[in-house]
């Protein structure tokens, strides 16, 4: 009967779409393609064919599911005056003849922008009569290649200043001759020209000010350009603007209020500072002009005082402002409203997964800004991060990992002198100092039924970084990180007092390294590098990239201490880490995302003395709600290692751990209202560890057999959120497990879910705040 409904019900409300309501001779749109046709498959379409494709697209068809468009259902169900009418109901979107010849003109159009000046199109328009939908197919015909440009030339007066400036920028021009014609090309090289020219004083220029002229007659299936300038244009578009006075507004702020201001006070340089004070000293102010009294107008030093005044991180509100007077001069004015001085703010995340693991984050951070008067920026951070393992599948496996967070940097932004290139663009890196000092406790409790209840051990870690951030702009794509005085220690303490010395008989004894880990006390120094490349505040973009690779290289001291092994023959050691994290975000619509995510980290010994010198917390782990969710964290790897491998042993904390960090994730992001989405995803990774260990065969990474111990999984998701927050649910279930002997990893054949025992033993429920990549 189940069965029966699951094809019963999608049948009835498909009978109820609506078009059967419609008047008579009308028919529902259902949508359209487009196909290109060329002579030559070696011709260049790509652009043309994503063009066409956005010109079929509209008018957007109603929306349906597996043929049902419930919006459209309750159109002809509901009447106007009714909520669920208001809530849910879409128009329909009608098929029309006009609409058919309108897209043929835009086709022809767009093939025109694109060099195919004898394209053709032709349609096909399939009607259901008895659904009432139409659908139409287009097929842009290109019988001929693309016209190319043979010549280009700036036809500008040269004998006056305009005319020479515009001239001297012909040979770096972006078209160039035997490309072939583009619309698109021909705008990118106005914007560039007016550009430069604004970089050059011609503050009133525009790029509509300049067109081409095409001469399409000169034969071969060629095109000449030649270059003028409107004659519409106004005159003052030819002027150029120099800088006369320059007034700075540290503090809007209560501009009103004429019983705190200053009298006008002059840097003597035309730069007065007027209004009430802002916090910031005047002679910092004026270090993020990048102009002076007496210079003709850049737009490009206009962007740099942008970037650097928000570089300041002081300021909530920035506006530069240029006054064109009469005799070709600018009045500059900068008005600013700084940021409170102090700021506290609550932050938090967690994840939920029954019966096998819940945890959050949990801090608060207060910032202080403008500490010492020169736009320093002081920051407290504290956090809490618990986390339970209680998986009931693996007994004797549950873990309670709590970690307190402490750290406080200042940083203090510096300003360069900008650098001016020869084509009127202006190099000005965004520095700032940065230290940063952190106290770190991990505290694991194990919970296994033993004589000694509760035991376990805490990880003690001091570190102080100080170092440089480098940004290319104030809304950078690209930050560099370089600490070169990065030192620590770090200290374990293990509990209670009657376990620690069975702890250290077992440490001591391990002379085959089979846990690869060390709890000595130890001292070291890490200089380490990072560099980000992020685009992601980039809507406009069709692919968002980020981008995080970052170095290590740390040399330290170990300590004489019975915690340490046998296995750690020196006191000296030597080790590298790298990680890198890429991410890719693919924009196919509007409510559409496909993201992709690659993690490789690496945890390397760079001496034979140093294969047992990491910490717990310097290796990786895999699993969870925001890495392979089909698992619980700590419960896959290295390499085929089973979960429940050494789960009843007192070092239980040290499984699951490897050198290497392989993830991949895949997810596929539909937004249906403005705040609910759902997703389907793909997850796969491992960990491994760097020597072989001999009482954990295939726990070590090898190039032969990596690929093969991927762990897999799948699942959907459904998430719900606002501005600032996205509550997550996640269902998922392994695909693969590296576990299981060779031939019975793949689990996708033995997918079950009317089973409770396999739905207990495969179904992950993941519950978490944030995305997770």
């Amino acid at each position: 009967m189940r069965n029966i409904a699951l094809f019963v019900v999608p049948l009835l409300l498909a009978s109820c779409m609506g078009t059967r309501r419609l008047p008579e001779g009308q028919l529902l749109y259902r949508g359209a393609k487009v196909e290109l046709k060329k002579a030559d498959k070696a011709w260049p379409t790509d652009a043309l064919k994503t063009a066409a494709q956005s010109v079929v697209a509209l008018p957007v068809p109603n929306k349906a599911v597996l043929g049902i468009s419930f919006g459209l259902w309750v159109n002809t169900r509901f009447k106007p005056q009714t909520w669920m009418h208001k809530k849910f109901a879409t128009t329909p979107v009608l098929f029309t003849p006009d609409m058919v010849e309108t897209t043929e003109k835009l086709l022809d159009n767009r093939a025109l922008n694109y060099g195919y000046f004898d394209a053709e199109v032709t349609h096909i328009v399939k009607i259901k009569r008895k659904k009432r939908q139409a659908r139409v197919r287009y097929t842009l015909h290109l019988p001929a290649p693309p016209h190319r440009l043979r010549h280009i030339e700036y036809q500008l007066p040269i004998n006056d200043e305009f005319g020479r400036r515009v001239a001297n920028l012909l040979p770096s021009a972006t078209l160039k001759p035997s490309h072939v014609y583009n619309l698109d090309a021909l705008r990118t090289e106005r914007e560039r020209l007016a550009q430069h020219l604004r970089n050059e004083g011609y503050y009133e220029f525009q790029p509509d000010y300049f067109f081409f002229e095409a001469d399409t007659l000169v034969g071969e299936r060629n095109i000449d350009l030649n270059l003028r300038v409107k004659s519409s244009a106004p005159t003052n578009a030819f002027a150029r603007y120099m800088v006369d006075t320059i007034a700075v507004f540290p503090n809007m702020q209560g501009i009103n209020d004429t019983t705190t201001q200053k009298p006008p006070h002059d840097e003597g340089d035309c730069v007065a500072f007027r209004g009430r004070p802002g916090g910031l000293p005047p002679d910092m102010l004026r270090k993020t002009l990048a102009f002076n009294c007496g210079d003709y107008y850049s737009g490009a030093a206009h962007e740099t005082t942008l970037a650097y005044l928000f570089h300041l991180n002081s300021f909530k509100f920035i506006n530069l402002r240029f006054e064109p007077q009469p005799d070709s001069t600018l009045a500059a004015s900068l008005q600013l409203i700084p940021h409170k001085r102090h700021k506290v703010k609550l932050n938090g995340s967690a994840v939920y997964s029954p019966q096998l693991y819940w945890g959050g984050v949990f801090g608060l951070v207060y910032d202080n800004r403008n500490t010492f008067g020169g736009a320093e920026t002081l920051r407290l951070e504290t956090s809490a991060q618990p986390l339970r393992i209680s998986d009931k599948r693996n007994a004797g496996s549950d873990i309670n990992l709590l970690t307190l967070d402490a750290k406080t940097t200042l940083t203090i932004p510096r300003l360069r002198p900008p650098t001016f290139r020869p084509d009127g663009s202006i190099r000005a890196p965004l520095l700032q100092n940065r230290y940063a000092l952190e106290y770190q406790l991990s505290r694991y409790v194990l919970l296994q039924a033993s004589d000694f209840g509760k035991f376990g051990a805490a990880l003690h870690e001091f570190d102080f970084d100080g170092g440089w951030v480098v940004k290319n702009s104030s809304r950078p794509t690209l930050t560099q990180e370089i600490n070169p005085l990065s030192a620590g220690g770090r200290f374990t303490t293990i509990f209670p007092k009657t376990f620690r010395t069975i702890f250290e008989a077992t440490v001591k004894g391990d002379s085959t390294s089979s846990v690869n880990l060390t709890y000595a006390p130890q001292i070291y120094f890490a200089p380490n590098y990072a560099f980000v490349h992020d685009n992601r505040f980039l809507a406009s973009l069709h692919r968002q990239t980020y981008w995080r690779v970052k170095t290590t290289l740390r040399g330290g001291l170990f300590f004489d201490s019975p915690l340490a092994p046998e296995s750690q023959t020196s006191p000296f050691n030597l080790v590298t880490f790298i990680e890198n994290d890429i991410r890719q975000f693919f924009n196919l619509d509007k409510r559409t995302t496909l993201a992709g995510r690659f993690v490789f980290n690496a945890a390397l010994p760079l001496t034979d003395a140093s294969v047992s010198s990491f910490s717990i917390n310097d290796l990786y782990i895999i699993g969870g709600a925001n890495s392979l969710r089909a698992f619980p964290p700590r419960t896959i790897g290295p390499g085929s290692l089973p979960p429940e491998a050494g789960a009843s042993g007192i070092a239980i904390i040290s499984n699951h751990v490897g050198n290497f960090l392989m993830e991949m994730s895949w997810e596929y992001r539909r937004r249906f209202t403005a705040h609910w989405e759902w997703a389907a995803f793909l997850d796969a990774g491992n960990i491994w560890t760097f020597a072989p260990l001999p009482n954990q065969p295939g726990a070590d990474f090898k190039l032969n057999r990596f690929y093969k111990e991927l762990a897999v999984g799948t699942g959907l998701g459904l998430r719900y959120g606002i501005s600032f927050l996205v509550i997550r649910l996640d269902v998922a279930t392994p695909v693969v497990k590296p576990w299981l002997t060779v031939g019975e990893r793949w689990r996708l054949g033995k997918f079950a879910p009317h089973s409770r025992a396999w739905r207990r033993e495969n179904l992950v429920l993941n519950f978490s705040v944030g995305y997770p990549f």
